[in-house]
């Protein structure tokens, strides 16, 4: 298990964001092999969702592959917000539906997303997302112990 970042009492009551601040400087900091399994299934939600935001489904599947899916979607389950889950579900079965040689440029993956094969996708991903990051902060706040330790 990586050890919860640690920060000061007066700073954990006087920051509103300073618990979930100190959350995602782990999950973006530290490697997927080393968590408990509570810490990976915010890490699973956590790259999921900032990949996605940033470039999409596909710049999810093209950084992070597809090893990591069936966990993520379960990960969803558990933070009550399988109807992302379903999109994701939707999202791997497009993915894995024809072979994709690697996008070795940033021109190469500005073409393929002009495709705009996720599109529809990623459009409800991005509608839901408000309840995705309701979930995450509900989570981390709800296994503090895990992600943070107050002195």
């Amino acid at each position: 298990m990586v050890a919860p970042r640690k920060i000061d009492k007066e700073t954990a009551e006087n920051d509103q964001w300073a618990i979930w601040n100190a959350a995602v400087d782990m999950l973006a900091m530290e490697d997927l092999d080393l968590f408990s399994s509570i810490q990976t299934t915010a890490s699973l939600v956590f790259w999921y969702q900032a990949e996605t935001m940033n470039g999409g489904h596909l710049q999810f599947f093209e950084n992070r592959g597809s090893a990591e899916v069936p966990a993520t979607i379960d990960a969803l389950k558990k933070m009550s917000v399988p109807q992302i889950g379903d999109i994701l579900q939707e999202a791997i079965r497009l993915w894995e539906s024809k072979e994709r040689p690697p996008l070795e440029t940033v021109d190469d993956f500005v073409a393929e997303a002009l495709e705009e094969e996720f599109a529809d996708l990623d459009r409800r991903f991005y509608e839901a997302d408000t309840d995705l990051q309701n979930a995450l902060e509900n989570y981390v706040l709800a296994n503090r112990d895990e992600f943070v330790e107050i002195d």
